[in-house]
């Protein structure tokens, strides 16, 4: 459980760190593509029974949603994967030209990868949480269950916030981004605002996720 925590939490960090060409530059971009890559199958291998359990049981309504954003996140970063491979720099292993739509489809597909990747947090969250507290002897006491409730939702906030500051909504839709929506800010308040935005997806995730189960 710990080195199963170990690689998905460094496999988050290592996905914001992408996302900005400002800190880690086009080298520093497709190296931490490659470890992101590697820290991805093994996520896949150490979850190998979820794959082979598609075909079997059967399929309410909460199982093909979360089947259905588990298989959009592989999509996504298989698209981004083979995107990047295209028009590589460093490895250039199709040696290819690819026209400017591939560059905007790898640019979208990685911002999209943001958003899904918070939902997949969300949607598996209670197991997540438990196994956390678990490994960290976490009490299950009523003031921690609205400490954590309550920290989720002031993040969320900060998610939203976020989400502007940085213009999301222009940079998926490769729309102009006016020159506010670009703050100076240093390396450490990027990651803290992307992973804000992270958990305000895991946030709506979680809570639609419980929503939908009651129904």
């Amino acid at each position: 459980m710990n080195r199963r925590m170990l690689v998905d939490t460094s496999m988050l960090f290592v996905f914001l760190l992408l996302l900005d060409y400002r800190y880690v530059h086009n080298f520093g971009h497709e190296m931490l593509a490659l470890v992101f890559t590697a820290l991805f199958l093994l996520h896949t291998i150490w979850n190998a029974r979820w794959y082979r359990a598609l075909f079997r049981g059967r399929w309410p309504k909460q199982r093909i949603v979360m089947t259905g954003i588990d298989l959009l996140l592989l999509f996504l970063f298989l698209d981004v994967m083979l995107t990047g491979l295209s028009f590589s720099h460093t490895m250039p292993i199709f040696n290819i030209h690819p026209p400017l739509l591939v560059h905007r489809l790898h640019r979208i597909f990685g911002f999209l990868m943001l958003f899904v990747m918070g939902l997949h947090l969300g949607i598996h969250w209670q197991g997540i949480w438990a196994k956390m507290k678990r490994a960290m002897h976490i009490p299950n006491t009523a003031p921690v269950s609205f400490l954590s409730h309550a920290s989720a939702l002031i993040l969320a906030a900060a998610g939203v916030y976020s989400s502007f500051l940085y213009a999301l909504g222009s940079r998926l839709l490769l729309l102009p981004v006016r020159s506010l929506a670009r703050p100076p800010t240093t390396l450490f308040l990027f990651l803290a605002c992307h992973l804000s935005i992270v958990i305000l997806y895991t946030v709506i995730g979680y809570y639609g996720w419980k929503w939908a189960s009651r129904r």
